[in-house]
């Protein structure tokens, strides 16, 4: 059994403490520092630095909070203008890092789907004690995670940015059968983008992608949380029909969908990220009105 760290014993004290006084702001705050803390010395451990690691935003006495999610293959770096943007607006914002990211193409390729999901799980239990409405978002496959999440997690709403249930690259879908011939796929990414993605992305890795979202597919109706559904038109890398298959698939009752007619898939790196900001704070007060 892996020994408990100081950063997670002190996560796990505060978080006893928290359920005796839930509204006592000081203790609040100190759990958010902890986590912050438990974030940094795992980060440390994995000789991950910078904007690689896992953000959080925390603004006391606020509600709600969202659980942000990045795409395959990237960090949380992609999600950061994003986060900072709804932070300002007074929400509390966590940025998650998926298991087997920001580190190295080996442990990329060795990572299994049920690792990103239970590593999503994890963080949204530790972010319980601090936010009466948590709103869970994603970009890319990272709304994939979230869109599934919506089954498991007692969550306010979900967020769908871009998220790929077809491909403009049909073989994606089919990576299994790729296995015994290509081993990996590079992909052309500019000096600023390779210290925060992936140059090279296991077949393994795609394999595992594509089983997620095909098993998303057919768990669609059972997801009834309110959702706000994003997508670009211009998107080049998903599918636009994918916005309108889970707008047509999932169970919610409560859907907004937004077409963006400009756009590239990675929109919150790019012109339009507080209009997306925008969006998702509306979506958000509609569902989480002030005390």
């Amino acid at each position: 059994q892996t020994p408990i760290s100081p950063e997670q014993a002190n996560v796990d004290q505060l978080r006893t403490i928290l359920v005796s006084a839930p509204d006592n702001e000081t203790l609040r705050s100190a759990y958010a520092s902890a986590l912050v803390g438990l974030d940094y010395a795992e980060s440390a451990n994995a000789n991950i630095t910078g904007d690689n690691r896992p953000f959080f935003f925390y603004r006391p006495n606020a509600s709600p909070c969202i659980f942000l999610i990045h795409g395959f293959g990237a960090s949380p770096y992609e999600m950061r203008p994003l986060g900072a943007f709804l932070f300002q607006k007074g929400i509390s914002v966590y940025g998650l890092l998926l298991d087997g990211h920001a580190t190295s193409s080996s442990d990329f390729e060795t990572t299994k789907k049920e690792e990103w999901v239970a590593g999503v799980e994890r963080r949204m239990d530790d972010l319980k004690p601090l936010c009466r409405h948590i709103f869970i978002g994603g970009l890319s496959f990272g709304g994939d995670l979230a869109i599934a999440a919506g089954k498991n997690q007692n969550i306010t709403g979900i967020v769908s940015i871009n998220s790929p249930i077809f491909f403009r690259d049909a073989r994606i879908m089919d990576a299994e059968k790729y296995l015994p011939f290509v081993k990996a796929t590079s992909r052309n990414l500019t000096e600023h983008q390779s210290p925060y993605y992936y140059r090279s992305i296991p077949t393994e890795a795609i394999v595992e992608m594509a089983d997620f979202i095909k098993a998303l597919k057919l768990n669609l109706p059972s997801i009834k949380r309110p959702i706000l559904i994003i997508q670009s038109w211009k998107d080049e890398r998903v599918m636009p029909e994918s916005a309108e298959f889970i707008r047509n698939t999932i169970g919610s009752k409560k859907i907004t969908r937004k077409y963006y007619p400009e756009g590239t898939h990675v929109l919150t790196l790019g012109p339009l990220n507080e209009t997306l900001g925008e969006d998702i704070l509306i979506f958000m007060g509609k569902l989480s009105p002030p005390r």
